[in-house]
């Protein structure tokens, strides 16, 4: 993932013309061994895995630089909070429910889990930006003046869905 730019300088040397770039290179988040993550996603029931690639679908769609990366981010964390409630695919999950059931996982995974700072973070993160974004209202997320904020809102949410994952593995491998 990288961002070009073309280039001519006009006020010095108008017949110049360059290109530059910046990059960055692929980092991993991976928190658990690779082998054991994907024998214990190989061990999930047909269903459990339909759920999974769901849920593993739109966090790769998260991954992509775009403003919508937390609604993806969001979206794989609903798709699986609701399995885990044993709702049907197309049935609502209500806010409070996708919030609750997140903070229960954290709770389980973490002993040092801050509900507190979950609850600012929420607010801030899911009612002010990922809804602001689904209905069509101002968001940090899409002004370039605020690229710093965009990418710790993006990459605290991305974390979160991270944890669901794994915890989602976790409870189903057999």
């Amino acid at each position: 993932m990288g961002d070009g730019y073309y280039a001519i300088d006009l006020t010095r040397d108008p017949n110049t013309e360059w290109t530059y770039g910046k990059s960055i290179h692929r980092w991993s988040y991976i928190s658990k061994d690779p082998n054991a993550t994907l024998s214990k996603m190989e061990s999930l029931s047909a269903e459990k895995q339909e759920v999974l690639d769901l849920a593993l679908a739109y966090y790769k769609l998260g991954e992509y630089a775009n403003p919508l990366r937390i609604e993806s981010f969001f979206s794989c964390m609903t798709v699986i909070v609701r399995d885990l409630l044993n709702r049907n695919p197309n049935d609502d999950v209500h806010t409070s429910e996708i919030r609750n059931k997140i903070k229960d996982i954290f709770r389980q995974a973490n002993s040092r889990f801050d509900e507190s700072q979950f609850d600012q973070d929420w607010k801030s993160f899911y009612s002010a930006e990922r809804c602001s974004i689904s209905h069509g209202k101002g968001s940090k997320l899409i002004d370039v003046r605020t690229l710093a904020e965009h990418e710790k809102i993006v990459n605290t949410v991305g974390s979160w869905a991270r944890e669901v994952i794994y915890y989602y593995i976790d409870k189903f491998k057999m």
